[in-house]
């Protein structure tokens, strides 16, 4: 089942890099453009061992532009995770985006991250690496959306195990 779900990440990350690829060329991000971004996700945590973990996650990035296409920043996230007993994560850490372009509101791209846990997570898993791909629409000059997917390696802590975590997620933009 895990290596079903991965396949389907990949093929979705692989559709939207050969999609965005092929897009008419415009101008919507420019080299010096920063960008506030407010998530919520759907996340499900599948460990090595033991059942999966279905969730909600917030976060938070701030991004800057080193060229139209190259964006770096942090992040910021917050879950809690309700599974018969209750526990929560702090999640910090560096992205990095390929931004697209795809018209005039449009920007698809494709990116890493990498971050660590806090909180009670932080208890099971040490830190994490993964893929995101999305798409950035901005109907106005400076806001717009985001909606994407990502797909990560959770590194466990000492007696616990590996997992894998994916997120479908979607929120609001601010660039200036």
């Amino acid at each position: 089942m895990r290596s079903i779900r991965r396949m389907v990440t990949i093929a979705v990350v692989a559709l939207l890099m050969v999609g965005a690829a092929g897009s008419v060329q415009a101008n919507q991000l420019e080299k010096g453009d920063k960008e506030i971004n407010f998530n919520v996700s759907y996340t499900d945590i599948s460990p090595d061992v033991g059942d999966s973990l279905k969730t909600t996650q917030i976060d938070g990035r701030f991004g800057y532009l080193l060229t139209h296409a190259h964006e770096v920043g942090f992040m910021l996230d917050y879950m809690k995770i309700e599974d018969g007993s209750s526990a929560d994560a702090s999640i910090y850490g560096v992205f990095y985006h390929y931004n697209f372009r795809a018209g005039e509101t449009m920007n698809p791209y494709v990116g890493a991250q990498v971050y660590a846990f806090g909180g009670d997570l932080g208890d099971v898993y040490d830190t994490s690496y993964g893929l995101q791909a999305g798409i950035k629409v901005y109907p106005w000059d400076h806001a717009g959306f985001n909606f994407g997917l990502s797909w990560d390696t959770l590194n466990g802590k000492d007696a616990f195990g590996d997992g894998d975590q994916t997120k479908l997620f979607g929120g609001v933009l601010v660039k200036w």
